[in-house]
């Protein structure tokens, strides 16, 4: 018996935690996705002209606009799992985002002019914004630069003057 209550004890303390850690796993997965589709989009640039890609405006329809930027990013070694940031993926019970009618992107992106340079001429530009904050620290952007900052950084950064 005193073994049981000794084990229920622990499973107490230690359940919280790993759901805490669990998340933080989640949330690093989601930075590593944003880094792989900054450097997809930065091998598009490269290899046009210095051009952002031309997404049209889909008007709500998330699907569409998640198979132009699969377009994209396809020829630079991603799959339809890193359109997606890894905490919804769980709150919608893992829906398998390879079938169609699943295809979405957790990730709002930028738009640019289609004037060479333009996507990189601000480092602190946001290129991509996650739609929602699934891990408690505010929405996470990464910006021109490279780097993943929350959306209140990225305020903050884009609010100083260009160097």
């Amino acid at each position: 018996m005193t073994v049981i209550v000794i084990i229920g004890i622990l499973a107490i303390l230690i359940v919280p935690a790993y759901m805490k850690y669990e998340e933080k796993a989640r949330r690093e997965v989601c930075v590593a996705r944003l880094k792989g589709l900054y450097v997809a989009t930065v091998g598009f640039i490269g290899t046009n002209e210095g051009k952002w890609p031309r997404i049209q405006p889909t008007m709500g329809d998330d699907a569409k606009f998640a198979e132009q930027w699969y377009e994209v990013v396809k020829h630079h070694g991603l799959g339809w799992h890193d359109l997606v940031c890894p905490s919804v993926q769980r709150k919608l019970n893992n829906p398998d985002v390879s079938k169609p009618e699943l295809h979405r992107m957790d990730y709002v992106s930028t738009f640019f002019d289609d004037r060479p340079g333009t996507p990189t001429r601000w480092p602190y530009q946001p290129w991509f914004l996650e739609r929602q904050d699934m891990h408690g620290t505010g929405q996470l952007v990464i910006l021109a630069n490279g780097s993943v900052v929350d959306v209140h950084e990225a305020r903050r950064l884009t609010s100083q003057p260009t160097p």
